[in-house]
């Protein structure tokens, strides 16, 4: 670590979080001296791409990093875990579902970097914007954590395990769960022969826009909520054969109903 409090780092693993995180590294000036990654095509087109180091064998780990960065899936973080033995050297996992405590026999010092966020192939992140909820397993864990996180994002929160695991399913509701109606619903269009999902793209972003400046149930707008039984009916006759897509309308229709008459209540 030099004196501005840039780090060396090595990243475990190859995948898309790993190649957004490199990314954002090398660019905020710290150094990545290896790629460790279990497929060879994988990791070898990362270590090639940020022009560093790469292995798939775990043995040959470079022990001389600041930081050790494990961004694998959740399945894989503990037997990653397991081969580590770091002494005193930060190690972190990225998961926003996996207790901190997977990572209690690495090293004196480990924690969490959670980033809020949703990963994709050639898809740019605005990572000052980016949510990262950290949690460290002592002071000294926490500072450190803490400064380097905020070398890389303004929004910097710190959660503990069972917080960030709450947050993360809060998060499958609102980007999983939609991005699955939009696939429900670009389906239901080809199927019915009109092949315009496009024209609804203004719509989902006019949504997502709302509820930057008011509560999301202060935003809701649809049939549902205007009670309107005719229209609801009908959407649902349409609906006969979509099983699946009806037993989501249905559902979610009920929600919104029985949410809205909750609100109601509290008025």
């Amino acid at each position: 670590m030099n004196a501005a409090g840039l780090k060396k780092i090595v990243v475990i693993g190859a995948g898309k979080l790993a190649h957004h995180l490199a990314a954002v590294l090398i660019k905020k000036g710290h150094e990545i001296i290896q790629v460790v990654g279990r497929s060879e095509k994988a990791t070898k087109e990362m270590g090639m791409k940020f022009f560093t180091s790469h292995t798939v064998n775990i043995k040959e780990l470079n022990l001389n990093a600041d930081i050790y960065i494990i961004c694998v899936n959740d399945e894989s973080i503990a037997p990653v875990a397991a081969s580590l033995k770091l002494k005193n050297k930060l190690v972190l996992h990225t998961s926003g579902s996996i207790d901190i405590e997977v990572l209690k026999k690495t090293s004196a010092k480990y924690g969490v970097l959670y980033p809020l966020q949703t990963f994709t192939a050639g898809t740019k992140i605005k990572w000052s914007k980016t949510p990262l909820l950290i949690e460290a397993n002592n002071a000294q864990a926490r500072t450190a954590l803490n400064q380097f996180a905020s070398s890389l994002s303004k929004e910097v929160s710190v959660l503990d395990s069972n917080q960030r695991l709450k947050l993360h399913l809060a998060a499958v509701f609102a980007c999983n769960f939609s991005n699955h109606l939009y696939t429900l619903s670009q389906q239901y269009l080809e199927a019915e022969g009109i092949n315009l999902f496009h024209l609804l793209q203004p719509l989902i972003q006019q949504t997502a826009k709302k509820i930057k400046t008011i509560n999301p149930s202060a935003a809701q707008t649809g049939p549902a909520v205007r009670k309107d039984k005719i229209i609801i009916e009908k959407h649902l006759k349409l609906l006969n054969k979509y099983k699946t897509h009806k037993e989501i309308y249905h559902l979610f229709s009920k929600s919104i109903q029985q949410l809205s008459i909750a609100e109601k209540g509290k008025q």
